[in-house]
């Protein structure tokens, strides 16, 4: 399902699979909830969160999607920035691309916190926050492994380095 510019929703205990775009996608949404949800065999996004503020992603199974496990930003550089969601206790796994993913598209990613989540077997990175500038993220706690490229990968970090992560068994280096 599509939520566009909504305020404070849940999707929990959802499956959400085989779907030909995401598994459950928000649009322009603030205070939204995903949580207990599997989202699987979707052609893009398990969850996909389009120009989002303020969400909490908790303990969802994303697996064998056509992109990426988690996903959050914004797709213009004119846009608001891409901020403060809590996405934590999630398993992303096999992927064709990121387990979990937060962009920004110039407008920046900031004040995420990524916790204790798992992120292995993707085709790209296990984490990856990109999109200049990723400001003031918490990134601990995670287990990225055996992932095609890095296992977590902050890319034009103003502040918010990772640490307390087990990276291991991934194809690319610095992790």
């Amino acid at each position: 399902p599509t939520i566009p510019e909504a305020d404070r929703c849940e999707f929990r205990g959802c499956n959400a699979y085989d779907n030909w775009d995401d598994g459950i996608h928000s649009q322009f949404s603030i205070r939204m909830s995903y949580s207990d949800n599997r989202c699987y065999g979707n052609g893009e996004a398990g969850i996909d969160m389009l120009g989002d503020d303020s969400n909490a992603v908790v303990g969802n199974v994303c697996y064998n999607n056509g992109l990426n496990g988690i996903e959050a930003g914004n797709t213009t550089a004119s846009g608001t920035p891409d901020a403060h969601h809590t996405i934590t206790g999630n398993t992303c796994a096999d992927h064709t691309g990121s387990g979990i993913q937060l962009s920004g598209a110039g407008n920046g990613s900031i004040n995420h916190v990524v916790s204790g989540n798992v992120c292995e077997g993707n085709t790209q990175r296990g984490i990856y926050l990109v999109n200049a500038p990723v400001t003031d993220c918490l990134v601990v706690g995670n287990i990225a492994r055996n992932n095609s490229n890095r296992g977590i990968y902050i890319a034009n970090a103003g502040g918010g380095a990772p640490a307390g992560n087990v990276i291991t068994a991934n194809y690319a280096e610095g992790n």
